[in-house]
């Protein structure tokens, strides 16, 4: 990946660090992953219009599935998948990232979000986001990674969220999915999505109209002490 894009990817500190456990050899991959569903998210923040903003995600998802059979489209998000993030013939790794696009069709869909659909969300968002990240780093996930992909999610939702009901809803489902998901020791190559994990319990657990300080010492010390210990 070209330095610029690297730089247009890792505009947060705590993620840039993140990346920095990563195995040398995903973290383009990695980095390509967050980047498209930064992408999704605009959409969704973006979207007035809700029969368009889901025509807008099919758009993105149906583009990332179109690499199974070699049509990339011309797009900068869309190429670093094709050439980061995607294994030649991974055909069950395109679906699980075409995936992350239908966890953000929910927030368009559901007129009323309540339990279920959060849940959906989280799960093909932020476990599909995940799942795709931690094969990338050869983990074998057993399942707790992907816990760790939804309450991310969901915290990330509630922190960007400007109902209160719907972030204190976001965080109740959260916190038992993370507190599932790091559990125990992860694997060293697991650790840059641990420390991401890490970093959502601690918010999870903080209301959400307290403004996140970012790159504070304490979430610096965090990660640091996750990356040496796995815990």
């Amino acid at each position: 990946m070209t330095a610029s894009a690297t730089a247009e990817l890792i505009e947060n500190p705590e993620f840039a660090l993140a990346l920095s456990y990563v195995p040398p050899a995903a973290q383009s991959g990695v980095a390509a992953l967050f980047a498209l569903d930064g992408k999704l998210a605009e959409v969704v923040r973006t979207t007035t219009e809700p029969a368009l903003g889901q025509m807008r995600l099919l758009w993105w998802r149906d583009t990332v599935l179109d690499l199974k059979s070699g049509r990339v489209a011309a797009v900068p998000a869309v190429e670093n998948i094709h050439r980061y993030a995607l294994p030649q013939g991974a055909d069950v790794q395109t679906d699980l990232v075409a995936g992350i696009a239908d966890g953000w069709s929910v927030l368009i869909e559901e007129e009323t979000l309540g339990r279920d659909a959060l849940m959906r969300f989280a799960r093909l968002r932020g476990g599909n986001l995940f799942g795709s990240a931690a094969a990338l780093c050869s983990v074998e996930d057993d399942g707790r990674l992907r816990k760790c992909g939804q309450g991310w999610a969901l915290v990330d939702l509630a922190r960007h969220s400007r109902s209160s009901a719907l972030a204190d809803a976001c965080l109740e489902i959260a916190r038992p999915l993370l507190r599932y998901g790091l559990r125990g020791r992860l694997p060293r190559a697991a650790r840059g999505l641990g420390a991401l994990a890490h970093l959502a319990e601690r918010d999870s657990r903080r209301p959400p109209s307290d403004p996140v300080q970012v790159g504070a010492p304490g979430r610096v010390g965090r990660m640091l002490w996750h990356r040496l210990t796995g815990m």
